[in-house]
């Protein structure tokens, strides 16, 4: 019985004439429907980027000219009007000392003096 399954796969095998393949079709540059949309999209995302690009250089530029100027702490105490956060950015950055001189400033103005006798480490020292 195998013997003649095998003697027929072997007639088959022998009959088979494999079929040449087709080219596989070439796309045309430009000619297809979608073509022109995504030429257009990609000149968009690219004008997008540029503008953003100019936008983000120009402010930048503004912020600069604009002059976020340090302050001294003493200049700060005369105007007695609070400085910006960039201000006191500029000021930790560049003049670290009138920085911390400045915060030491504003913690003895907001906090209450606690070297009185009814001051709260006196009262939590005696307990």
């Amino acid at each position: 019985m195998f013997d003649r399954d095998d003697e027929q796969f072997k007639i088959y095998l022998k009959s088979f004439r494999p079929l040449a393949p087709q080219a596989l079709p070439i796309a045309g540059v430009g000619n297809t429907p979608g073509s022109r949309l995504r030429i257009a999209f990609a000149f968009t995302a690219v004008g997008c980027l540029a503008a953003a690009s100019v936008l983000l250089i120009v402010i930048s530029h503004r912020a600069d000219r604009a002059g976020i100027q340090a302050i001294s702490p003493a200049e700060i105490q005369a105007s007695r009007v609070e400085p910006s956060t960039p201000v006191l950015t500029r000021l930790a950055l560049d003049e670290h000392e009138a920085f911390a001189e400045f915060l030491s400033e504003k913690a003895k103005s907001q906090f209450p003096a606690m070297r009185s006798e009814r001051s709260t480490l006196r009262v939590l020292a005696r307990e």
